[in-house]
């Protein structure tokens, strides 16, 4: 209701335009941000906020947009460049063939709030990697070692998974859009942490190979954390939360 209201004071500020034009927009988040608990916006944010919400060119806010619009300005939030370096550069690439599709498989759904393709295939990789390691943990509280190439064979086998999803996530959003997510930096980080951990343990230096190798164990703990974080996200165990 007091959004109702404010909607309703702001609409008489240009009594011969409907709606709330973008110079009263303006004003009003540059009077909401002088609050101290308030988000800061750049004005070029906010020239982007109204446009967004302008879909339809008219020039101005009706009540339905700027009830939106007074739901998001409570939240602190930045604006990213979705396309890469590479495909502002070559925007030809992206428009068919291989990049194409992995663009598509890395946001497909998501405009919706839906998981990717990518996400779904890598909830499967990171389940995966939970049963190899509950199988790796129970070897060594049996003291058995005849299985232990084997297990260090899959392990670099899943760091290579993880450093290809950062490939193609890389190929089809830029760097500042990768980096706006605190999930993406936690796997950014435990990615190539797990793998330069994988690719020590071929280097010639046992007491160093013996020592990364139980930091590479509790790096896979942490992975695990995202395991848990994804099953519900996974339609057949969603299904059984419900």
């Amino acid at each position: 209701r007091s959004v109702q209201e404010v909607f309703k004071i702001l609409d008489q500020v240009s009594p011969d335009e409907p709606g709330i034009t973008s110079e009263t927009f303006f004003d009003l988040t540059s009077a909401y941000g002088q609050s101290a608990m308030a988000p800061k916006f750049k004005r070029d944010d906010v020239a982007y906020i109204f446009t967004h919400l302008d879909h339809d060119g008219t020039g101005s806010l009706d009540e339905e947009k700027f009830q939106s619009v007074a739901n998001a300005l409570q939240y602190k939030f930045w604006i990213a460049r979705q396309n890469n370096y590479l495909e502002d550069r070559n925007p030809q690439w992206y428009s068919k063939g291989c990049l194409r599709r992995l663009k598509h498989m890395v946001w497909e759904g998501t405009e919706t709030g839906e998981p990717s393709r990518l996400d779904n295939y890598m909830n499967y990789v990171l389940l995966l990697n939970a049963v190899v390691v509950v199988a790796e943990s129970a070897q060594d509280l049996e003291h058995i070692t005849k299985y232990d190439s084997v297990f260090t064979a899959i392990e670099f086998a899943f760091s290579w998974a993880y450093v290809v999803e950062f490939v193609i996530l890389i190929l089809a959003m830029s760097w500042a859009e990768y980096t706006s997510s605190r999930a993406r930096l936690f796997d950014f980080c435990t990615t190539w942490l797990l793998f330069g951990v994988s690719l020590a343990y071929y280097l010639p230096f046992a007491d160093v190979q013996g020592e990364l190798m139980r930091y590479a164990n509790m790096l896979r703990l942490l992975r695990l954390i995202r395991v848990i974080k994804s099953l519900k996200r996974l339609p057949k165990v969603a299904f059984m939360f419900k």
